[in-house]
């Protein structure tokens, strides 16, 4: 299960329409977490493929700081709504 999550599945739950509105009912530390996760994929492939991306220290650390504090928010949340969260992350939507 370590290595199962696509994090481009993650970013697909966060941006795509119907999966947006199934996200929307989860609270919102959850949605926040989510949110946090699909800017940082977004940084880091920034950081990884353009040579002419630059990243203040400031910057860095203000993104290190949002993350913790996502992942603090996430660990609070109801044990239930973190594994919901993580089987609508891991599992494509029936659309039928």
């Amino acid at each position: 299960m370590y290595r199962a999550l696509d994090h481009r599945q993650v970013k697909r739950r966060y941006t795509d329409g119907p999966s947006r509105r199934v996200l929307v009912k989860f609270p919102q530390a959850v949605q926040d977490f989510a949110e946090q996760f699909v800017r940082m994929q977004r940084e880091r492939h920034l950081a990884d493929y353009d040579p002419f991306e630059h990243f203040s220290r400031s910057t860095v650390i203000q993104s290190i700081e949002e993350t913790k504090a996502a992942i603090a928010g996430f660990k609070q949340v109801d044990r239930r709504d973190r594994r919901a969260f993580a089987v609508f992350v891991l599992f494509e939507m029936r659309r039928d």
